[in-house]
């Protein structure tokens, strides 16, 4: 959603002054790290897809504004009361010892590779959300 709304030019809605925080990991990389868990891992393991990276949510959005132009900038929402989620990041270690996985797209590539994708995908986009603009509190 940031970066279909950066690309609108609309500001990027962040709750809580963005102080949460992910573990942001490219689909690619996810879909490497699946197949490795298939074909090397063992049954009833755990294993950490990640890039064991802390990115606040803030830092992101700032990111995506920047990578794509936006002019719009930040809006700051409230925290919302359902969510409890802070600082989320994994430590990637067990997958890169037992399935030698670990992430070969990094935060600011993936973001060119998903800005790049939705540039070229917007039109699609566009006609998704119109199509279910009824179920959207604040999309476009």
């Amino acid at each position: 959603m940031f970066v279909y709304r950066a690309l609108k030019a609309l500001p990027l809605v962040v709750d809580n002054g963005g102080q949460a925080t992910r573990d942001l990991i490219h689909v690619d990389d996810i879909v490497e790290g699946l197949m490795r868990c298939a074909t090397s891992g063992s049954a009833g393991e755990v294993y950490n897809l990640a890039s064991g990276v802390e990115t606040s949510i803030l830092e992101l959005a700032e990111a995506i504004n920047r990578k794509t132009g936006n002019l719009a900038g930040v809006d700051f929402g409230p925290p919302r009361d359902w969510d409890r989620s802070g600082r989320r990041y994994g430590d990637p270690g067990k997958a890169n010892r037992v399935l030698g996985f670990s992430c070969a797209i990094d935060l600011d590539a993936g973001l060119d590779r998903t800005i790049a994708w939705t540039r070229d995908n917007l039109a699609l986009i566009d006609s998704c959300v119109e199509r279910h603009r009824d179920q959207l509190t604040d999309a476009a």
